[in-house]
This record gives C-alpha cells, structure tokens and sequence, in this order.
C-alpha cells in the first residue's frame, strides 16, 4: 500500500485532512478516492491550476516519491452514486412492464401509464411498446434505456409520450446495439435531461445507438436540439418538429 504524504501547490504545501493507504493496483486497474487537504483559504490556491505535484511513500520505506497532478474539474462523489450509466435498473418495479428473461423481452402493456422515477432499462433486451400507449412522465423524470426501442404506433392509435409536469426529460437510448424503431410516435412537452453529473440537449437522444424514424412528432420541447442523434447509424422517413 502507498501513504499520501503531501499535495504542493505553488509556494503551498497541503497535507491530508487524514492519513490514506492506497492499495497497489495491478496495471491497468482503477481505484477512486475522495481525498481532502487542509489549506488555508486566504491563500486562495487554485487546484486546478496551482497544484502539480504529490508526494508519497510505500508503507514501511523512507523513500518518498514525487508524481504529477492533472487537474480534473470538481465533482460531488454523489454525482458518480447517482450516475444514470451506474444505476442498477428498474424496470422491474413497474406494474405496467412485464418482462420475459428467456426471450429477452421487456413489453410495455397497453393503456395509460405514469412514471414518476427515472425508469432504468438494462442492455440485452428488446423493449416493445404497443400501439395507442400513452406514457406520462413526472417531475424530472427520465426513461434511460441501453435496449434498442420498438415503438411501433399506428396512424388511428399513435404512442404518446407526454411531459405531466414541464421538467419531465423525454427519452435516451445509449449504446443499445440493435435497431430502435419509431413509428407513429408522439413527444410532447419535455425539456432536455439534465441529471446528476451529466446532461445531453435533446428532448430525445440516441447514443451510439441506431434508429429508425417513421412518422413522428416533437411537439413542444423546451430544450436546444429536439432530436440528438450522436455516432448513431439512422434513417428518417417523416419527422416533424413543432
């Protein structure tokens, strides 16, 4: 294990608030500590800007070793808690989604259903949404899948997906590796999702992920792009934007 000794910022020398072992990690590994230096704020040290180097030692040597410092931009360790992408889903938890686990299969019922949470849907399945379902979202609310969608209305019996409060955050689709499919589709009222550490500008988006768009609507969306598409194969049969 490695002690941290000292962070040197300009003239300014930061020791840890507490003693820290770091365990030897194999190449390639990764391991993230939230440390904290004492500094006296009437200084005003810049971290990113000040601070180059740390010191530190093997338990049980007198050697102390010096090491660079990169500056990375300050986050709150509940951002990566509560990170989307490191969200354990749960999909499972809603009354209205039936899932098949053999067929890898995650199937919306129809009718009108509510979603007050962020709705969280694993890779590896197939998420299918009959025609004339209507999905209302809540405060904040966002449905974040890393399954190709099959949202597949009709002209009589369009799926709607509808903001009830105006801070709902539409739909994401990131790195599912097969074919989305929207037709006959409905968005209306959303803003763009912005969640604990990260945001994107689209009402709608699809990351890496390919989409087929036939016939839809993006109504009323209060965010920079209606539609993000990024690194993502896509054909667009008719889409209108309002």
């Amino acid at each position: 294990p490695l002690e941290l000794l000292s962070l040197h910022c300009s003239d300014n020398v930061l020791l840890p608030s507490k003693a820290l072992l770091v365990s030897h990690l194999e190449l390639n590994q990764k391991e993230v500590h939230q440390v904290r230096f004492n500094f006296d704020f009437n200084n005003k040290v810049s971290v990113a800007n000040q601070c180059k180097t740390i010191k530190f030692k093997s338990l049980g040597s007198d050697k102390i070793v010096e090491a660079d410092v990169y500056p990375w931009q300050e986050y709150e360790h509940s951002y990566v808690s509560n990170d989307l992408s490191r969200s354990p889903p749960n999909h499972k938890e809603y009354n209205f989604i039936s899932v098949n686990d053999n067929e890898k299969e995650i199937i919306f019922k129809s009718g009108t259903h509510e979603i007050d949470s962020n709705l969280i849907i694993p890779e590896g399945y197939k998420v299918s949404i009959p025609a004339g379902t209507k999905i209302k979202m809540g405060y904040g609310v966002i449905i974040y899948s890393r399954s190709p969608i099959l949202a597949k209305g009709s002209k009589e019996k369009p799926i709607i997906f509808l903001a009830a409060d105006k801070f709902a955050q539409g739909l994401t689709v990131v790195q599912a590796k097969e074919l989305s499919t929207l037709d006959h589709v409905i968005f209306k009222d959303f803003r763009y999702p912005i969640q604990k550490g990260w945001s994107l500008p689209g009402a709608v988006n699809f990351y890496e992920s390919p989409v087929h768009i036939s016939n839809t609507l993006i109504s009323n969306n209060k965010s920079e792009d209606s539609i993000n598409i990024v690194r993502s194969e896509f054909k667009i049969d008719s889409l209108v934007v309002e």
